[in-house]
């Protein structure tokens, strides 16, 4: 230390023997990170210390593994189905989310399942023309989803 109190390095660092309490904090800048291949995610922290004169972040935003993980949810609320007219088939589509104190957090928008319906055709009615003697068939294309629920 000089003669002003400021303390001076030269050589090897040595341990000065302070010691400083560390805070782990969840939230705030550090969202949580989704591993949707593992279907979880996992909340996040930021380790800051005190050394009496300021707060200094001692590490960044961090996974923590030991934590209780949140699970990913899988919805078709919000969705629409995906008609592939050509194909002749609708499309299931999802979203996945999750729950953090009672907040809901979208991880990903609506996309396309695996889940595939045909598209049929019904019949509707026949419509006459007399003067062209002529009866014409009215049809719309439907599908049948998961609920047995026929849809046009």
């Amino acid at each position: 230390m000089d003669s002003g109190g400021t303390e001076k390095i030269a050589g090897t660092c040595i341990d000065t023997g302070k010691k400083y309490d560390l805070e782990k904090r969840y939230g705030g800048a550090c969202t949580p990170l989704a591993d949707t291949s593992a279907n979880k995610v996992y909340q996040a922290y930021r380790i800051y210390y005190n050394n009496g004169k300021q707060e200094i972040m001692a590490k960044d935003c961090t996974r923590d593994m030991k934590k209780q993980t949140l699970p990913i949810t899988a919805t078709t609320n919000g969705c629409s189905v995906q008609l592939d007219l050509n194909a002749r088939k609708a499309i299931k589509q999802e979203r996945k989310y999750y729950t953090l104190d009672g907040v809901v957090h979208t991880i990903q928008a609506c996309t396309a399942t695996s889940t595939e319906w045909a598209i049929t055709e019904e019949n509707c009615q026949w419509v006459y023309d007399r003067t062209n003697n002529v009866a014409i068939k009215h049809t719309k294309l439907v599908y049948t989803d998961d609920n047995s629920q026929v849809q046009t």
